[in-house]
This record gives structure tokens, C-alpha cells and sequence, in this order.
């Protein structure tokens, strides 16, 4: 089976390192349950607590943030799986979800 659920840290969330989240963050963490794997992702800027400047994909928020304020686990079909899971495409990749109403995912990719 295979899952992604979408979480949510709150301002002030503790974190793994220590210390406390300043702005709260929002990751998604992608689970094929046949092969026991769970990656996680999330998107911020590169330098911690900047507002602008080059940003980079974190591997490590599910671990990192020790307190969750939402989650939402929805079910991917193996193709949506491969669409979405960046271990297995080029992180450049320009990956959105869209989650319908009626919680089916649509993957819309580009590449450039």
C-alpha cells in the first residue's frame, strides 16, 4: 500500500537538534508499507531563518519536528507513488499536489 500524509508543525513546535521552530512548517512524508520505507520532505529556504534567498528540499522534517498540529493520511495509487516520490526523479522537477475535495490526489508534474 501506499500512503502520503501531509503534516503540520505549529510556531514553537521543539525540534530533534533542540530549540523550537520559529516560523511552524508544513513537509509531507511519502510511505510505500510493502517495502517499510518513509520519506519525508519538505521545502524551505536554505539558510535557516531566512525570508528570501535560494531554498532546498529537507529530507529530515519528520524526524526534525518532534510535534505535529495536522495531519492528513491519504491513500496513492503505485502510479501517483512513482509520480511523486523526488528519490526517484531529478529534485529540480517542479512537483504539486492537488487534493480534491473528496481527498483523491492529482499529480501534476513539470519538468524544466
Amino acid at each position: 500500500m501506499f500512503s502520503i500524509e501531509f503534516k503540520v508543525a505549529d510556531i514553537s513546535t521543539p525540534l530533534a537538534g533542540g530549540g523550537q521552530s520559529s516560523t511552524g512548517h508544513t513537509w509531507f512524508v511519502l510511505r510505500d508499507s510493502v517495502a517499510g520505507t518513509a520519506l519525508s520532505y519538505g521545502f524551505a529556504p536554505a539558510v535557516h531563518g531566512a525570508a528570501f534567498g535560494p531554498s532546498k528540499v529537507y529530507d529530515d522534517d519528520d524526524s526534525n519536528y518532534l510535534q505535529t498540529l495536522s495531519t492528513r493520511l491519504l491513500t496513492l495509487s503505485e502510479a501517483q507513488y512513482l509520480q511523486i516520490n523526488l528519490s526517484e526523479t531529478n529534485v529540480s522537477n517542479e512537483i504539486r499536489l492537488a487534493v480534491t475535495t473528496d481527498s483523491r490526489i492529482a499529480v501534476l508534474t513539470s519538468y524544466g
